[in-house]
């Protein structure tokens, strides 16, 4: 419906609902104050630059927010016959909706970032590491993870037999 607005990409979030529903407030008082449903063609550009300023006030034109900052993801994978570790993977620069890690059932997707913190989103059943390296069975998988900066976390698997393990560095 506002495809022809200023937004490259217009995906639903709150604030592009918000300023839709102000742009239809605008256009509501604009046809009653022209008269009817025929509204002249200066209201029709008045009401379009509007539109427009108030979408790249909620939005920011779609474009999303790029922080120069560094993440890296170390995979440990671990059964019965030892270990491997795999080389950091480091990504530079970030942003949100980013995928840091796609690997089997897990996956971790940026879903803000500052120079101060991370917010992922995890997706499998991963849980954070006690503090002597074990896991809590019990416990239920994390679901969004926060980072400081120059912090590092570990997540694992909750598996007993084979399993990753994950060391998440911001």
């Amino acid at each position: 419906m506002y495809e022809n607005t200023c937004f490259e990409v217009f995906d639903g979030s709150e604030r592009e609902k918000q300023s839709v529903r102000i742009i239809e407030k605008v256009r509501s008082v604009m046809r009653k104050v022209v008269g009817g449903e025929k509204m002249k063609k200066k209201s029709f550009v008045c009401v379009a630059i509007i539109s427009c300023l108030i979408m790249m006030f909620f939005g920011g034109c779609g474009k999303e927010k790029t922080v120069d900052t560094k993440l890296t993801v170390q995979e440990i994978q671990w059964n019965e016959m030892g270990s491997s570790t795999e080389d950091p993977v480091v990504f530079t620069p970030l942003k949100s909706g980013d995928v840091v890690y796609d690997q089997r059932d897990y996956k971790l997707v940026v879903k803000s970032v500052s120079k101060d913190k991370i917010v992922l989103s995890v997706d499998g059943y991963l849980v954070e590491t006690n503090e002597d390296g074990t896991i809590d069975l019990r416990k239920d998988p994390i679901k969004e993870i926060k980072i400081e900066a120059g912090q590092s976390v570990e997540l694992a698997s909750q598996t007993m037999d084979a399993g990753i393990h994950l060391i998440i560095t911001y």
